[in-house]
Formats: C-alpha cells, structure tokens, sequence
C-alpha cells in the first residue's frame, strides 16, 4: 500500500508523482499525502507534519504564512572608527541578526540593511530586498519558487551583513539620529529595526562619548537632537526597535555614560517618535 511519499520534484526526490497540495497544510509544500488505508495513513501524515517543521525555516513555514502580518526588518550596523569590535563581538552580533531577522524572515517581508558612519542619512542602503508573498491559492510551482526567493534574499542577506560588521572602513562620526528616517513608512508591513551599534551618538552638534548625559540635561538634549534633525513626532509610529550593544573589553576605559543612561536618552527620542525600545541591551536573547 502507498503511504506519504515526497512529491517526484522535490529535493529529496520520491518514487510518487505529484498528485495534489499536501492535505495537512494550508501552504501547498512540496511534500504530498498519497491515497492511504488503515493506521498508515496516520503514520504518513505524522511525517508530513515532521518534514514540513524542516523545511518550514526557509522562509515558507505552514504555521506562520498567513497567520502574521508581513514585516519590514531594517537593520543598521555601526561601522563607526570608535568603535572596534573583535572577532568574538563580531559574531555576537551576527548571531543577534540571525535571531532577530533571518530565523523571523518569511516570504513577503522586506529587509534592508544599513550602514551608521557619518553619512547614515544620505547613503544609500547595503543591501535591500522584498521576495514575493505567498498568495494563499499558491500551486506547488509557485510555492517552491518563492521558497527559492526566500532563500536567495537570506543568504544575500547574511552576506552583506558580515561584510558590513567586517568593513575596515570606518568613520569618524556616529550619526545614529540621521539614520531614524531610513525605517521607513510601509503600510502593509509591520516594521521592526535592529541597531547592531553601541549607540553613542558622536557629531560635533552632540558627543555621547564625551559628554556626560543627566538628569537635569536630558530632556534638553533630546528636544534639541530632535528638532536639529526635523524628526516628525509619528515618524516611528509603530515601529518596535532593539539596541544589541557591544561588551566592552575587560580592563577597556570606562565609558562617560554607561548603559543605563544610554537607554534613558534613547527611550526618550524613540517613544518620542512614536516607537517601542524592545530591548537596549547586550544580550539579545
């Protein structure tokens, strides 16, 4: 008797022909349910659910296509000369990105990822791309080639991330603030930004690694920074943000503002500007 078999143009291969979308989910994956009897047709469907939890990290997984809203994911690498991360920081932050973004990415999501130097507001993306949603009627041909598109955009994706983490360029100045406008308005996705950088903000206008943030000054600065860059009041309207930040080195110097203040200052330009500061913190789990 025939039990759950892979379809005969999938990477595995099959000894069955393609007869129909797999019965068990609803996103037509390469993997079909053939004509069963008795308690082989459970056994069959057990598997499909078991491979399609496999394939499902790609990008066209059954039980997030469809059920959540499409997202723009736009992360920003700090490539700043102060800033000089070892191997170890590196690959902390590549990890961030890989939980953050790449592990979330689905089809019909958006992801553009940026640099911060001194030209954070003028310069032009490193990398962006929007691989095609998955219409809910989708046949087999059309799933596996938007699983191709997922796939492409991702290891694109984490290429160019490494290469801007790993770029011997770097700048002078900090300008996160000009980087803000760069998460842009996207009616159909819901937005989220992922700031790889240790948020000091360093132009002449404002210098978080000389001077010192408090109580008293805070309030002031921000309204300052915030009129000096024409930032509207909705332009995050919506947008959750997280700061992973750097660790730095045992015995480094001790910083002018430490973590605390560094997220009381940020806390107060984002949620100003209409966003959620998910987390501002070095862990990013």
């Amino acid at each position: 008797m025939r039990s759950g078999a892979a379809c005969s143009d999938t990477p595995h291969g099959g000894p069955w022909p393609r007869n129909r979308r797999c019965q068990n989910c609803a996103t037509g994956q390469a993997f079909c349910i053939m004509r069963t009897h008795g308690p082989q047709k459970h056994v069959a469907a057990l598997a499909c659910w078991l491979i399609l939890g496999t394939l499902g990290c790609d990008g066209v997984a059954a039980s997030d296509e469809g059920a959540r809203r499409p997202v723009l994911f736009v992360v920003f690498v700090d490539q700043s000369l102060s800033l000089q991360p070892d191997r170890e920081q590196l690959e902390h932050w590549a990890a961030a990105a890989e939980h953050r973004v790449f592990s979330r990415f689905r089809a019909g999501d958006a992801l553009y990822i940026y640099g911060i130097h001194d030209q954070s507001g003028a310069a032009a993306s490193l990398f962006s791309e929007t691989p095609r949603a998955l219409p809910p009627d989708a046949d087999m041909d059309t799933t596996m080639a938007i699983r191709r598109e997922v796939a492409a955009v991702l290891a694109s994706g984490r290429s160019w991330l490494r290469e801007a983490l790993q770029s011997s360029v770097r700048s002078r100045q900090t300008r996160l603030l000009e980087a803000l406008p760069r998460i842009r308005k996207d009616p159909e996705r819901a937005r989220e930004a992922l700031f790889l950088s240790d948020m000091l903000e360093s132009t002449p206008e404002l210098d978080l690694e000389r001077s010192r943030l408090t109580d008293q000054n805070m309030p002031e600065l921000v309204a300052a920074a915030v009129a000096r860059h024409r930032l509207e009041k909705d332009l995050l309207a919506g947008v959750s943000i997280t700061c992973v930040l750097d660790s730095p080195r045992i015995g480094a110097p001790r910083r002018t503002n430490d973590r605390r203040t560094l997220e009381c200052f940020w806390r107060m330009v984002l949620t100003g500007l209409g966003a959620t500061l998910v987390s501002f913190d070095s862990d990013y789990r």
